[in-house]
């Protein structure tokens, strides 16, 4: 189970600073080899980049947590141990092979398919266009056991974040009116496919959708997906 408490050591470097007052008190308190011998651990190969699915962001997050306590930090109540706080993370990895046929051509996972959500589906399948896949689209469409076809993104709404922000809602979408499946047909010339494979075809770490909705709104921001490299 992984721990964040980076909102804790905001808190606290805040509620340092108010407390002194003034910036001669912070200097007459500040270690400063202390304080770059913090980051250079944190930052060692020991703790291998402390990617959220290593062991070895526990002894990071433990180690962060025992300087609160050296210094007396208050931690938040309410939490699931002192100083951290369990946020539900999602771990995404591509599929190893992958194949779709539509017609006489073949696309394969990693190359002009990528295969981004959901379990194993095989079998023959019919195919409902339904323009961007939003809830308008399937007006009179009955897609029930079908795979559907759409755009990515939407009008206007073709950046990177916006393609990965509705393509979570257009599968839901799909889910809720019984589809199979849905392909979304890249055909987005500022972002290149070639990026987009590189960072798609790797395991990703994202948060927990209900979470990241709740932070959305607490916040004013989304946290994307996170590639993690894989040792």
């Amino acid at each position: 189970m992984k721990k964040l408490i980076l909102s804790g050591f905001l808190c606290l470097s805040v509620g340092f600073l108010s407390a002194q007052g003034s910036r001669e008190a912070v200097e007459a308190t500040f270690d400063e080899r202390a304080s770059i011998s913090y980051f250079r651990y944190l930052a060692s190969d020991e703790l291998m980049g402390r990617d959220p699915i290593r062991p070895e962001v526990d002894a990071a997050a433990r180690f962060i947590a025992e300087q609160f306590w050296k210094y007396g930090a208050i931690s938040p109540e309410n939490l699931d141990a002192p100083y951290y706080q369990h946020v539900p993370f999602r771990l995404s990895i591509p599929p190893v092979k992958g194949q779709l046929t539509a017609g006489e051509r073949t696309f394969s996972q990693g190359k002009e398919l990528m295969v981004l959500d959901g379990g194993a589906l095989e079998g023959n399948f019919p195919l409902v266009v339904v323009g961007y896949g939003l809830e308008e689209d399937y007006t009179g469409k009955e897609v029930a056991g079908k795979v559907v076809v759409c755009n990515v993104g939407a009008p206007g709404r073709l950046s990177p974040s916006d393609l990965f922000a509705m393509g979570r809602e257009k599968m839901r979408l799909a889910a809720q009116h019984g589809a199979a499946g849905i392909i979304e047909v890249y055909n987005v010339p500022t972002a290149p496919w070639e990026f987009v494979t590189r960072f798609l075809n790797s395991p990703r770490l994202s948060v927990d959708q209900a979470l990241e909705k709740q932070l959305c709104r607490m916040f004013g921001y989304r946290i994307r997906a996170i590639p993690l490299s894989m040792r």
